[in-house]
């Protein structure tokens, strides 16, 4: 009878330690939220995993740098659409101006407010953004434009390989917003359209019209190439979101991510299963036959 209840404790006891191991192992993944959290969990799906989480990463970055990107340009574009609406302004002030009824005095009164154009565009023409300055091309630590609007930045494009074969501009041209490699030095023809002002020379403010125009084309030319740009760096950031997305959910059915309920229903079990071989053994070890040992 004693050796009976001697090897039904040691089952028992075998029993105690699988169903710990059981609990340990069922608590161990509820609380990571997966089934696979290691090698000897599943190697093949622990493999899968390892590949997949490495590209999640990878998309994860590249959805990051687009998406910085792309803000940045918003920066820039909102720049040159004030830049557009100021322009647009200044050929008023030039129609106003040609009119042959206006007092020199008046004119002197458009000029100081084409000069506030300028240095108001000048401002914007050294914009910063997250990035630096972004009027710079590849120099973008230092004011583009000096205060008398000379161009001490470059013309370099940067473009990120977003995704294969898709590389946007991420950058937006200050050379070809505001000087003459855009074909107009807008600077110099707001300089040209306020001294014309001042000295009231109307077939130079007549002239200023049309400069005024071109500015205001030439800028509005590059805003729609920002918006554009940052519209692709947009989508190609939404679609490498999305295919992160897709990704993220695969490697979780690898690892059993996705087996919530499952896990818990487990955890139960082997808590259930545990606590009852605990009580079995409380049981036995309360008989007389092996209380009377030793």
């Amino acid at each position: 009878m004693r050796i009976t209840d001697n090897t039904r404790l040691i089952a028992i006891l075998r029993n105690n330690e699988w169903s710990a191991t059981r609990l340990s192992e069922a608590s161990r993944h509820a609380s990571a939220g997966a089934k696979v959290l290691a090698p000897s969990d599943d190697a093949a799906a622990y493999t899968t995993s390892a590949r997949r989480g490495s590209t999640v990463a990878n998309l994860s970055s590249r959805t990051r740098i687009a998406r910085s990107a792309a803000d940045e340009l918003g920066v820039a574009e909102r720049a040159l659409d004030s830049a557009t609406e100021l322009l647009a302004e200044a050929k008023t002030l030039a129609i106003q101006g040609a009119n042959e009824t206006m007092s020199p005095n008046d004119r002197k009164a458009l000029a100081m407010r084409v000069a506030g154009i300028r240095d108001q565009i000048l401002e914007l023409a050294n914009t910063r953004g997250a990035g630096g300055y972004v009027f710079g091309g590849t120099r973008t630590d230092v004011p583009p434009f000096s205060p008398t609007g000379a161009f001490g930045g470059n013309d370099t494009e940067t473009r990120i390989p977003v995704t294969d074969g898709v590389a946007p501009r991420k950058n937006v041209s200050g050379a070809k917003a505001f000087t003459a490699a855009g074909g107009t030095d807008v600077f110099a023809e707001l300089n040209n359209l306020a001294n014309a002002l001042t000295t009231s020379n109307v077939t130079a403010i007549r002239t200023g019209i049309d400069t005024m125009q071109a500015s205001h084309d030439q800028v509005v030319a590059i805003q729609v190439d920002a918006g554009l740009s940052m519209e692709r760096l947009r989508s190609s950031a939404d679609v490498l979101e999305a295919a992160g997305l897709t990704v993220a959910q695969s490697r979780s059915r690898d690892i059993g991510a996705d087996d919530l309920a499952g896990m818990a229903t487990e955890l139960a079990a082997a808590s259930s299963s545990y606590s009852q071989s605990l009580t079995v053994t409380k049981k036995l070890l309360s008989l007389p036959s092996l209380a009377q040992q030793g």
